[in-house]
């Protein structure tokens, strides 16, 4: 069935179309063997369209495209599967195929965008940043462009970590060429390249929006190093924004005209200002559950309340109330050794009223 998914795409079915196909509780290898100009108009396809439609689908060599397929070992993940990731489902319009090599994990993915005319200082923000995000189990994402793009991959790479591709034409495309060899190399390793493209699509400036919000909707978080006005950078922040995803920026020099937008958006209060990855790391307490792991058993305490407390809070943030219903003792007695915690830096209250490790 996918086959035919993949052939109805190729020849110019859009999303909303093969969407429309599943609501109609048809089969698309019984479509695709037997649609015809009546069918297509039951799709709200426009005559100009079903004629390019009808042509493409006798100039269609399914074969050859069968076997480019295998070739690449090329994963099809349509909407209907276990592998297509969450965040893409909340789009009014998801994309109906995904078109994967080498594995997607339907995990928390972690966006790193800037401008294509960057500074070393972005580039001093990437080497940075990465070494940490990868140790504590973030995804990287970004959007395979010129230099800038193929940083955030490359270093990834040499951290021996995840990162996710995602591309502006067919997955077949090595575009840029100077790429190529990056590209490989994400191949080799098994981490991953990802369109939404039908095959055979070159690469065209059209697509950069697309594209570009398929990185905002895929992604928990995004870290912008540079943007100038009416870029990508910027648009994909403010969609980012606009669907509540965190967005993090680092401060640039105020007279520099490279820096307005970033320090425009920190201004505004629309993104967090971080200076280092640990910044990051500690706003979800990321680092806690992770890196600091082996330092947190090492902790011995001559209070066997306090220590209870502590191997609580060590698998989840609590409130005061909580931890006294599951130790199973008052509230004095709890709120004291918590104060006492909290004095030794162990732990921390946050906003939420809930205590967490520090």
């Amino acid at each position: 069935m996918k086959s035919k998914i993949v052939y109805l795409h190729t020849i110019w079915f859009t999303s909303k179309n093969l969407l429309k196909i599943q609501e109609s509780e048809q089969d698309f290898e019984d479509f695709y063997d037997n649609f015809w100009i009546k069918e297509l108009k039951k799709l709200w396809i426009k005559e100009e369209k079903i004629e390019k439609i009808l042509e493409n689908k006798r100039k269609l060599d399914t074969l050859k495209l069968d076997q480019l397929l295998k070739n690449l070992k090329v994963e099809i993940i349509t909407l209907n599967d276990s592998k297509y990731p969450q965040n893409l489902k909340n789009l009014y319009t998801p994309p109906f195929v995904l078109y994967i090599r080498w594995k997607l994990k339907n995990t928390n993915f972690f966006s790193i965008v800037w401008t294509r005319k960057p500074t070393t200082y972005s580039e001093k923000i990437i080497k940075n940043f990465i070494p940490a995000l990868v140790e504590n189990w973030f995804w990287i994402v970004s959007w395979w462009a010129y230099w800038v793009d193929s940083l955030v991959h490359k270093t990834t790479l040499e951290n021996n970590w995840y990162t996710l591709s995602v591309i502006w034409t067919w997955i077949d495309k090595n575009y840029p060429d100077s790429n190529k060899k990056l590209y490989d190399e994400i191949i080799e390793k098994d981490w991953c390249i990802l369109s939404i493209f039908p095959i055979w699509t070159p690469p065209n400036m059209y697509n950069f929006p697309i594209r570009n919000d398929i990185i905002a909707w895929l992604s928990d978080w995004i870290l912008v190093t540079e943007a100038w006005e009416k870029s990508w950078t910027l648009i994909t922040a403010k969609l980012a924004l606009d669907l509540w995803k965190d967005v993090f920026v680092v401060p640039w020099d105020i007279f520099k005209k490279e820096s307005a937008w970033i320090n425009l958006l920190i201004k505004n209060t629309m993104a967090k200002p971080v200076f280092w990855a640990e910044d990051i790391l500690e706003e979800y307490n990321i680092n806690l559950e992770n890196t600091k792991i082996q330092e947190i058993k090492e902790i011995e305490f001559e209070d066997q309340i306090e220590q209870k407390i502590y191997e609580l809070l060590q698998k989840e943030s609590l409130n005061s109330t909580e931890i006294c219903q599951k130790l199973e003792m008052e509230v004095g007695e709890i709120t004291y050794r918590l104060s006492i915690l909290e004095i030794w830096w162990f732990i921390k209250l946050r906003n939420d009223w809930e205590y967490s490790i520090q």
